[in-house]
């Protein structure tokens, strides 16, 4: 797995009018399985916010562009729901990492902050649980969804 860039130094960020890596891209093993569990998430969180129970607009896969003291770049959140006083960030993985904290926190948080100005609330949503985490909620999606900072959302 790729290590996340970290901002520093944020100059400026604004949603990007094309796809920075154009093509068709034929995904395999894994890399397939990820993408398909993102859009399992997806599914469910759209089908929330139509049945009302949830509140705000659903984003998916859409790309970010920014500058930073390291240059220019480009950054995609998984899945982020736009409500009125805040943002819950949806970061899917297949399998739970600590890894996804970083890039919420450090990359995509900080360049949603700025654009939409209200804070952002980051969801690790994974498949298959590696370890506990006693310190963070965890949301289940046969109850009732609340969101918190930190949580975790073993999606099964």
């Amino acid at each position: 797995m790729a290590k996340p860039r970290i901002l520093k130094g944020l100059k400026w960020a604004a949603v990007a009018d094309r796809n920075p890596y154009p093509g068709p891209r034929r995904l395999k093993g894994s890399a397939a399985a990820g993408i398909a569990f993102q859009n399992k998430v997806s599914q469910f969180l759209q089908g929330q916010i139509d049945r009302k129970l949830l509140e705000g607009k659903l984003y998916s896969d859409l790309w970010l562009m920014f500058e930073d003291s390291k240059g220019n770049g480009f950054a995609q959140p998984d899945h982020f729901i736009l409500q009125p006083e805040q943002i819950v960030l949806f970061e899917c993985k297949l399998s739970q990492n600590s890894v996804a904290w970083t890039q919420m926190d450090l990359l995509y948080k900080p360049l949603l902050e700025h654009l939409f100005k209200r804070p952002v609330l980051g969801i690790q949503v994974f498949k298959r649980m590696r370890y506990e985490e006693p310190h963070r909620h965890r949301i289940s999606k046969h109850k009732e969804l609340s969101f918190c900072d930190g949580a975790i959302w073993p999606f099964v």
